[in-house]
């Protein structure tokens, strides 16, 4: 697969990779054979706030690391999952860079538009595809 085209970007949903006896399920995988690069992507329904507005100077980061920057207790088993998951891609793929991200909802986001809703249909496959359409992957 990352040999067919080189100059375009893969988007695997639920891509799997096997060393030795680890195996994980990435979320979201968005392969660029051109770059070298492999976007690993975690999905979390847990929600995120930038804090309230006389915190203006927080980040999302402030609400999941201790001011040691280790990672607060309800955020350990995210940290470790991604941390797994990238250490096996690195080691199914040692000539690529693997950059590890978090995708999270903020609660602090509004939106303009009306009726986002209705852009989405109950039907796994197509949502899927349609998600990653509107990230713009």
């Amino acid at each position: 697969l990352l040999e067919s085209d080189p100059d375009s970007t893969i988007v695997l949903a639920e891509g799997a990779a096997l060393h030795n006896n680890l195996f994980i399920r990435a979320d979201i995988l968005v392969i660029t054979p051109s770059t070298k690069t492999i976007k690993l992507v975690e999905v979390k329904s847990k929600s995120v706030s930038r804090g309230k507005k006389e915190k203006a100077t927080s980040t999302i980061l402030d609400d999941m690391l201790t001011k040691q920057g280790l990672p607060k207790a309800k955020w350990t088993s995210t940290f470790y999952d991604l941390a797994f998951q990238t250490y096996v891609l690195q080691c199914v793929y040692p000539d690529y860079t693997i950059v590890p991200s978090l995708l999270l909802v903020d609660k602090d986001a509004t939106v303009d538009q009306s009726g986002i809703n209705e852009w989405f249909t109950v039907s796994s496959r197509y949502f899927m595809c349609e998600f990653i359409r509107l990230l713009n992957f």
